[in-house]
Parts: C-alpha cells; sequence; structure tokens
C-alpha cells in the first residue's frame, strides 16, 4: 500500500470517487490508507468550492412588496418561523394539535380560514398511538388530513426527520399530502448528531433550511423548545433552549406558561412578533377527556383573552423548576447538548470546554454526574464520549408520513395500518 496517496493524485476523478467509496466502507488501520483517506477528504473539499457558485444581487426594484400572511391571524406566520416555547405540562404540545385540528377543518382563523390545510406532525416525544393521535381525535381534526412524519430506511427502520439534512425530502411530502403547517416538536430532537444545538452557527445551519423551506411551500412552520434553566435571565428570550440563534430566526415567539393570577389556568404569551403586532394574550385550560374504548387524553379550552398579562409578569413568578445555575449544572447542561444522542470525540469536547471557559475538574464531575461512557471508534481511531442513553440510528433513505386517522388509538403496540 506504499505511495497510494501518491498514486491518488495522479487519477481521474471517476477513480479518486471510487476509491473514496471504497474507503468508507472498510475499517482503516494502515498508515498509508489513512494518508489517502485525509487526501480524498481535501480533495472533496476543493470540488466542492468549485460548485458553490457565485454571489449575486437583486435590486430591491424588482422584488416584490407583500404583506405578511397568517395561518393563525397575528400569531403564526405563513412562510416563517414561529416557536412555541415552555416548561414540560404547560400543554405545549396539546395547543399545536389543538392549531392542527382547527386547520384540517378550515376553522383556525387566518388567511386560510374557510379552507381546510393538511398538517404534518414531526414528533420525537410523543407516542402517536397514545399521546398525539389522542389530542388530535379530541380536537375534533380531520384526520385524513393530519400525518405523522418520520424517515424510514431500506430495512424499515425509522427515526425522526433531521433538519437540514432531511429538507428535500420533507418538501416532496409536504406537497404530496396538501399540508400548509409543519409542526417540530421539539427542535433539538431533529437536528442531525454532528451539529451542536449550543452552538448558534450550528442552530443557524439548521434554522436557514427550515426558513427556506417555509418559504418554498408557502407554509408555515411550527417548531417546539423548552425552556432552559436560566431564570435569572433579563430577557425572556433568552430563556429560550441554549442558543441565542433559536429566538433570533424565529419571526413568532409564543410562551406557553402558568397563569400568574389564576393557579387552575394557563396562558399563550406573545413575546415576539417581527411581521405583525403582538397579539394578546390567550388563557386556556387544560382537560381531561376519555375517547372510546377508555382511551384518556386531554385537550385546549380556550378561556378568553387576558390581555394584562405580559412576558414581564411571567418572567417575575417565583418558579421551583428553575434555580439559578451553578458552574456544575452548567457543565453538565453543555457536555450533554455537544455529546448528542451519536457521541462526540473527546479531543474536540476538551477543545471546546477550554474555549468556553469549563474547567477540566467541573467537566470531569459533569462527565461522571451524566454516566458518559468512552469508547474507541475503530475507524476514525478516536475516542468519543457517549451518552448512557444513546441508541445508534440508522441512515434512512426514505421519507414517509401516514394519516394519523390510519394508527390504532389503542393502549397497546402502535399498529401502522397504512402508509401512503
Amino acid at each position: 500500500m506504499k505511495g497510494v496517496d501518491e498514486w491518488l493524485k495522479q487519477q481521474s476523478g471517476d477513480k479518486k470517487q471510487a476509491f473514496n467509496d471504497y474507503l468508507d466502507r472498510i475499517d482503516l488501520a494502515h498508515k498509508d490508507l489513512a494518508r489517502a483517506t485525509k487526501w480524498c477528504q481535501k480533495w472533496k473539499r476543493k470540488l466542492a468550492a468549485k460548485t458553490k457558485g457565485t454571489v449575486v444581487t437583486t435590486p430591491f426594484s424588482e422584488i416584490k412588496l407583500e404583506s405578511a400572511k397568517h395561518v393563525w391571524k397575528g400569531r403564526v406566520p405563513t412562510r416563517m418561523l414561529t416557536c412555541v416555547m415552555g416548561d414540560p405540562g404547560e400543554g405545549k404540545t396539546t395547543i399545536v394539535c389543538s392549531l392542527a385540528a382547527q386547520a384540517t377543518r378550515g376553522q383556525l382563523a387566518g388567511d386560510d380560514a374557510g379552507q381546510p390545510v393538511g398538517v404534518c406532525i414531526c414528533s420525537a416525544e410523543d407516542s402517536p398511538a397514545h399521546t398525539l393521535g389522542p389530542r388530535l381525535a379530541v380536537a375534533g381534526a380531520d384526520m385524513t388530513r393530519v400525518h405523522l412524519m418520520e424517515f424510514r430506511d431500506q430495512n424499515q427502520f425509522t427515526r425522526g426527520v433531521l433538519f437540514p439534512d432531511d429538507c428535500a425530502a420533507i418538501r416532496t411530502r409536504m406537497e404530496a399530502t396538501g399540508s400548509k403547517i409543519l409542526i417540530v416538536d421539539p427542535l433539538v430532537a431533529h437536528l442531525p448528531p454532528e451539529l451542536n444545538s449550543w452552538r448558534d452557527q450550528d442552530i443557524r445551519r439548521a434554522l436557514d433550511a427550515m426558513k427556506r423551506l417555509a418559504e418554498e411551500l408557502d407554509a408555515a412552520i411550527i417548531f417546539l423548545s423548552h425552556l432552559n434553566k436560566n431564570s435569572s435571565a433579563p430577557n425572556p428570550l433568552y430563556r429560550l433552549s441554549n442558543s441565542i440563534a433559536i429566538s433570533a430566526a424565529a419571526r413568532s415567539i409564543l410562551w406557553a406558561a402558568q397563569d400568574p393570577t389564576d393557579e387552575s389556568a394557563k396562558v399563550l404569551v406573545h413575546i415576539k412578533a417581527n411581521v405583525a403586532e403582538k397579539a394578546p394574550t390567550l388563557r386556556y385550560c387544560i382537560e381531561s377527556h376519555l375517547l372510546a374504548d377508555n382511551i384518556k387524553t386531554s385537550k385546549i379550552v380556550w378561556a378568553g383573552e387576558a390581555p394584562a398579562i405580559t412576558a414581564d409578569d411571567l418572567m417575575q413568578q417565583p418558579s421551583d423548576k428553575h434555580e439559578p445555575l451553578g458552574a456544575g449544572d452548567e457543565a453538565k447542561l453543555w457536555l450533554e447538548g455537544i455529546i448528542g444522542p451519536e457521541g462526540k470525540e473527546a479531543s474536540f469536547i476538551l477543545k471546546e470546554a477550554e474555549k468556553v471557559g469549563i474547567a477540566k475538574r467541573t467537566l470531569d464531575r459533569a462527565k461522571k454526574a451524566l454516566g458518559v461512557k468512552p469508547q474507541f471508534h475503530g475507524k476514525s481511531h478516536h475516542w468519543l464520549w457517549v451518552l448512557p442513553s444513546k441508541t445508534k440510528g440508522s441512515e434512512g433513505r426514505n421519507l414517509v408520513s401516514q394519516p394519523v386517522g390510519n394508527l390504532a388509538l389503542k393502549d397497546k403496540k402502535l399498529l401502522i395500518t397504512s402508509i401512503i
């Protein structure tokens, strides 16, 4: 194998590509192969640079000016990103199920009112048969118009869709189902493992792709996000997940929270609106319901406007859920985010920790608290840090969506009765 990297330099593009494909299928151990692999990676970067295109300009005189449209008047704009944020248990998913149900009947107050539209839901946390389906059913959804979206590979293994990786396939399924609303629950669970939810650059990559997708489909994309633990943040936008890029990209942000004036109610506060005036705060309750076959579920009951309640009122609420973070807590959150579901190279983690000012001892304590396990990756010859709950994913090749009406809503194993 001596000199294989020099041999590669003299070959045509086809041979280089064939050799690179071969390397992707074998475990590397030989030094010459390792050098050849590095050369192939360098060659691929040069090739990509040649095909990037060029910078263009467009005079604003050629750009048609338009007023923003909304699928939910004032709150959820079309062709843009909307975020619904809040702590667990405040009804974020139940709210979007209610909106989806109204949209499928043409009863959602907005520019599409009177016209039933399709809705696609990407969910990584809730069972379609036990949670999502029943909530949609009790909200009165047209179950043939609301679709569960996921990725399925040639071995019939399914995973959640990923942004930006799966945008082309998502667009195809949205068009095929006539969907004008895409719900992503939650955002961070639909990012590729190599994207770090703490890094603004990584988050912007995913959100930029989502934004382009919304524009191309003339659709609204609603993503859900949990609050971070920084209860001392001076601005509610800083409570949104781990990266400020999320609040920067969303054109509308709604905060679901406990009503500070009524322990029996909750409120949906409009804290950011770029293309409309902030809509009045809405009060709501979450009521339990029993469907046929003894299926327990819940629904949103809207209780009118509460315009006097603002984001400032929510920020001032005493909270047992979020105490100010110590260095150890921050390190654990940071480490969990940077490792992700697929693990991360130990050397990379150590360098990034140094950049953000996390001491080695603090990082070691966070590693122990999270139960992080080092694993040797033979192909890359690197040690990885892996979370104990890590499950190895599989690259999918086919995006599928199915009407929620085709899912058996029973307290047993999910039964898929048909696939679109």
